[in-house]
């Protein structure tokens, strides 16, 4: 990928992390810690995976789950592994695409019991977020 398209891919991936609820950003990087505890390799598709078993919806835009990677990178959660360390996803709607495997930093610590987020949150989040985009 040239410079170009590596830039306009991470400042989209940006963009779609900022424009995700408030909620799910939490219940994301609630997951990502989970499990980081839970195995030492994961990619992607576990914290989505995570978060499919504990019936949070997807974001609009899935790739704002770059931003909780970048989060649990952040936090010392996990660490990349050989940049050319790839596996397929498993989600269809990633078509196969290779998915980055990240190191856990966690691994073996006790991992949270997790439970969905409040659901009156959701309807505040979605009010919140329209009128951000309205620039109210």
């Amino acid at each position: 990928m040239s410079e170009d398209g590596f830039r306009l891919a991470k400042e989209g991936e940006e963009r779609a992390y900022r424009a995700a609820l408030e909620t799910w950003k939490d219940a994301a990087r609630d997951s990502l810690y989970r499990v980081a505890c839970l195995r030492f390799e994961i990619t992607t598709d576990d914290v989505w995976a995570d978060l499919a078993e504990r019936g949070i919806a997807e974001p609009r835009e899935n790739r704002a789950m770059a931003g909780v990677m970048a989060h649990g990178k952040k936090e010392g959660w996990i660490v990349a592994s050989d940049p050319k360390r790839r596996r397929e996803s498993s989600r269809p709607v990633h078509h196969a695409f290779p998915c980055l495997v990240w190191e856990s930093r966690l691994w073996g610590k006790p991992a949270p019991v997790l439970e969905p987020p409040p659901q009156e949150n959701e309807q505040l989040d979605l009010l919140t977020e329209v009128e951000r985009m309205a620039g109210l």
